[in-house]
């Protein structure tokens, strides 16, 4: 193992870069965006065997990616109610 030194920076990717790599990883960087997060009328069900997902839980990522990539701007804020 090689000795890099003292560690001064530690690069961490903003939300917005880390939706963008996911988009990326699931060829869907160019996908087409929505504004709605899920259909109401799927119902999914959580299974032990999800290396056979069923062809509605694959419909759901997609939609799921799909609104992502809608929504790479929003971010979310996080704020501490204490003096640190």
């Amino acid at each position: 193992m090689t000795d890099l030194g003292v560690l001064s920076y530690v690069s961490i990717p903003s939300q917005k870069q880390y939706a963008e790599d996911i988009l990326k990883r699931a060829k869907m960087a160019d996908c087409k965006p929505i504004v709605t997060l899920a259909d109401s009328q799927v119902k999914l069900r959580v299974s032990l065997f999800m290396h056979v997902p069923h062809v509605l839980c694959l419909g759901a990522l997609k939609h799921i990616l799909q609104y992502v990539k809608g929504t790479l701007e929003y971010g979310l804020h996080l704020t501490s109610i204490f003096n640190i």
